[in-house]
Formats: C-alpha cells, structure tokens, sequence
C-alpha cells in the first residue's frame, strides 16, 4: 500500500471504476488502483467531489488535507471505522481508572526517556566532538527514569517535559547551522529545522488518527494527554515515544543537504518548506515513515489486548 501526495495548485481527483486519476496527470502517473493507495495527503487548493471523497473513505483511504500556509492538518477523512465498540467502552473505563490509565501514561513517558537516550547513545558514536552536551542530556534522562515508577499523572507530565527540554538541548547540538535550530518552537516554527519537525509530527499525527480509527479507539481519549477540547489526546500518546526517533532522522536529513536554505521562506505563518524543497521531503518521508507506521498499528493492538486484560 502506497502514500499518494498531491502537491499541486487547481489540480483535481476522481475516481473511475477501481482506479483514481489526477488531473492534470503528474508526469509518468496515470491511473491508480485504488487497492494500492493507502492514504492521500492533499496540499493546497485541491479539487475533489463528495462522491470522490466517497468512494475514496468507502475504499479505506485515509485522506488527510494540509494548508497551503503552514502545512497545518486541517481536515482528515479516514476508512470504515472498526466495528467492535467493546473497545472504546474499554477504553472509557481504562480512562475513568486512576490506576490503570497511570500505569499505561508511566509506560509511555519510559518508552518516550529510553527512545532519547538510545538516540543520544548512537549520536555519540557518530559525533564524539560532542559527547560532552549529550552525555550530560543522557545523565539527565536517567535520573528522570527513575522517578517514573512512582509518579502520579501530574508528575509523569513534568517528567515528560524536563526529558524533552533535556533532550531539545542536546538535539541543538547536532543540527548543522543550515537547520536554525535553537531549540523547539511551533506555531508558528521559527527555522527550518522546526518547520521540518513540524511537518513530520503532523504526518505521523494523522496516521495515529487514522489508526485509532481503523482499530476502533477513540482518538480523543488519551492517557498521558489529557482530554482537552479539540485535541486527539490519545493519537499524541501513540506518538509519543516516536518523536526522538523522528527527530533523529530530521537531524540526518539536514546532515545530508537534502534540504537546504534555499528550500525555506519565512513569513507570518513562521518558516516554510517552499515547493522545491517539499519535492525532495514527500520521498524522504514516505521512505522514512514506514516504520513508524508499523509500530503505530502494533502498539494500537497492544493497547486493545491491555484494555481487554483489565477489564472490570
């Protein structure tokens, strides 16, 4: 199954018979089956029919709709939804159960500390010139590790925010000046490196939506986020964990000079990827996402089989 990313102004979709064609046609792409396509990622002004959007959902195609000005996410239509409600009532209760929803918010932040310093461990041996700054970050992660075991919610949020101030640190040390990175910001993202970060925890965020989705959770329900209105509080618990290693690839694509500079603009809406550099990011991501991907619908079904094993 396939990614297909439509990054084109007034270009529009339909879908004949089994198979979606865009138009104007993309060099050297015609019809698609739409047995291959997995998701849609449109950008932009994109022109498309209900009965597409349809026909796309009714296929189990995920589309996810970007904005033209700051790659934000701003509309997500996913697949048939997973028919057994047994686990979102699981789910509820999980969430109304002071012990159990610790239990799995404890499991995430250790996930999230651990996939730091493992990324700081290889950092190191790629990077000795600068072991001092990610052995600290390391020191630091270990301590907050182990005051995870007894942390109540409140507590697992801030330990969760120290690891990542901890490792935001180090991360600036590893970026090549090309990236800006000083540190994490978003909305709006200051720099190339926070656009790049950015767009890829947007990416992976849908992808977790339409996990949840597909296994029959509710995305707004989460356990280490709390609910808050208007948040997918359990696709950002799913993620996560990831975010170091998504991190570490974003600080690889610059090493690379697959991105540069000149692929960024900077205006109210923050730093951008401009379009000659979102062409060199569509492939990066979709060989890089896969992974991801994986481990999102592993850890969907690792959670139903906790919930089930907990159930009142």
């Amino acid at each position: 199954m396939h990614t297909v990313y439509l990054d084109r102004k007034h270009a529009s979709i339909e879908v004949q018979g089994d198979s979606m064609r865009v138009k104007p046609a993309p060099r050297g792409c015609g019809n698609i089956p739409l047995k291959l396509v997995a998701r849609l990622v449109l950008l932009g002004e994109i022109q498309l029919t209900t009965s597409t959007l349809a026909r796309l959902t009714d296929a189990g195609v995920s589309v996810v709709c970007l904005s033209g000005r700051g790659h934000r996410r701003v509309a997500q239509l996913c697949g048939p939804p997973g028919k057994d409600v047994e686990r979102r009532l699981l789910q509820f209760q999980a969430a109304a159960n002071p012990i159990l929803s610790t239990a799995l918010a404890r499991e995430l932040v250790a996930g999230k500390l651990a996939a730091c310093g493992r990324e700081l461990h290889e950092a190191e041996a790629r990077r000795p010139a600068r072991r001092r700054p990610l052995l600290a970050a390391r020191r630091t992660l270990a301590a907050l590790q182990e005051d995870i075991p007894g942390a109540n919610l409140v507590s697992l949020r801030g330990l969760e925010g120290a690891g990542a101030a901890a490792w935001f640190r180090a991360l600036a040390t590893l970026f090549p000046a090309s990236a800006g990175f000083n540190g994490r910001s978003r909305r709006p993202p200051r720099d190339p490196a926070n656009a790049i970060l950015s767009l890829c925890y947007t990416l992976l965020h849908a992808e977790a939506v339409a996990v949840c989705h597909a296994q029959g959770l509710d995305p707004m329900l989460g356990f280490l986020h709390e609910p808050l209105h208007g948040r997918e509080s359990l696709a950002c618990d799913l993620i996560e964990p990831l975010r170091p290693r998504i991190d570490g690839c974003v600080v690889k694509l610059f090493a690379t000079r697959l991105v540069k500079a000149e692929h960024f603009s900077n205006g109210a809406a923050g730093c951008r990827l401009r379009k000659n550099g979102r062409q060199h990011f569509w492939p990066w991501w979709e060989e890089t996402a896969p992974p991801f991907r994986r481990y999102l619908r592993t850890r969907g079904h690792e959670l139903i089989r906790t919930l089930r094993a907990h159930q009142p």
